[in-house]
């Protein structure tokens, strides 16, 4: 089967732009977010083939990016040795997301973030050499290895 480019769509800005990372929402795949270079992380409706909204916050690279499966949750992750929880309290995805909590429990990069299947969860990865589980609802770390 041959594939064939049906858009394309250069939302993120910098010197040097570029996506370093993007998830897809498990129930609505319009539901786009991609970390980039510029240190956004960037909601795109791919229905409407346009971005919804650019979250600011984080001073380096993000890294990773991830869709809570259930609620309108974003967890990113960056360079800066941060993640940040963005939350939305609409009922319309598209509508602003804020910044909920900040974890800094990392002390390099942090490279993947997972959200655990209960959904309660979110585990980060870092080049400290460490992980750790935080609480979603608080930020809290709940254990650091």
């Amino acid at each position: 089967k041959k594939l064939e480019c049906i858009g394309s769509h250069p939302v993120h800005q910098s010197t040097a732009p570029g996506i370093l990372c993007v998830d897809v929402h498990k129930a609505d795949a319009n539901r786009i977010v991609t970390g980039g270079v510029d240190s956004q992380v960037i909601l795109f409706n791919a229905q409407k083939e346009k971005v919804a909204q650019k979250l600011q916050g984080h001073s380096k690279k993000v890294t990773s990016v991830k869709w809570h499966p259930a609620k309108d949750v974003i967890v990113s992750a960056s360079q800066d040795a941060s993640a940040k929880i963005w939350t939305c309290t609409s009922a319309d995805w598209t509508s602003a997301y804020t910044c909920a909590h900040t974890i800094r429990k990392h002390e390099a990069e942090i490279t993947e973030l997972s959200i655990h299947p209960l959904g309660d969860y979110l585990l980060s990865a870092s080049l400290d050499k460490s992980w750790a589980i935080h609480d979603l609802a608080t930020g809290k770390c709940v254990r650091h290895m």
